[in-house]
């Protein structure tokens, strides 16, 4: 799915274009599993996502399809350059990535889905 939204995509914006590159021959080499064998703490379509980020820490992002995509609900597009830098990654992983302002580091602090996103905010 992510690999037919990724062949459809064209950016002229070098930072967008280096990234889906990136997510491209990441996707080509990705170990594929179904849901009931994904471990709960790798970052995938509907995660929801706290990190921390030279820019600050981040919680309760959801990583999303970029129809639903809203900043202002934390719903995160998986075609943004910190969503395509998220996915696939694990619960403390850190990633180098390039962002707008240059390549920066991401360490994912939790992953969870929606049925623990209660106990993660109380």
């Amino acid at each position: 799915m992510i690999s037919d939204l990724l062949s459809k995509v064209d950016s002229n914006d070098p930072v967008r274009k280096a990234c889906f590159i990136t997510l491209r021959k990441e996707l080509e080499s990705a170990e594929v599993k179904s849901e009931a064998k994904m471990p709960e703490d790798v970052v995938r379509l509907n995660s929801y996502i706290d990190i921390n980020s030279p820019m600050g820490k981040v919680e309760g992002y959801q990583l999303v399809l970029p129809a639903a995509s809203d900043i202002n609900k934390k719903k995160l597009s998986i075609l943004t350059p910190m969503g395509s830098a998220l996915i696939g990654y694990a619960a403390g992983d850190e990633i180098v990535w390039s962002f707008p302002t240059g390549e920066k580091k991401i360490t994912i602090e939790r992953v969870y889905r929606r049925a623990n996103h209660s106990e993660h905010v109380a």
